[in-house]
């Protein structure tokens, strides 16, 4: 998970993400490890995966059991690499 997470950001110099740390954005994903399944195809490329539980943008939910929120915490994302 480091690999796609806080190695990504550091390597990207994306502050304040990919690590669960005070202070930081708070982007998490709660799935089932035996359940998880991308459901996507290319006739259906936006399908919902199964095995997701709760999506968390900025530590607002955003999605819960397949059924996004009202909630559009996310922000525009710049690198300086």
């Amino acid at each position: 998970i480091h690999k796609m997470t806080g190695m990504c950001a550091a390597r990207f110099s994306v502050a304040e993400r990919g690590t669960i740390t005070v202070g930081h954005f708070a982007d998490l994903l709660l799935f089932d490890a035996e359940t998880i399944l991308d459901t996507g195809t290319y006739d259906e490329p936006t399908s919902v995966p199964a095995g997701i539980s709760e999506v968390w943008v900025n530590g607002r939910t955003v999605g819960r059991n397949g059924v996004p929120t009202d909630e559009r915490p996310g922000r525009l994302v710049r690198t300086l690499a």
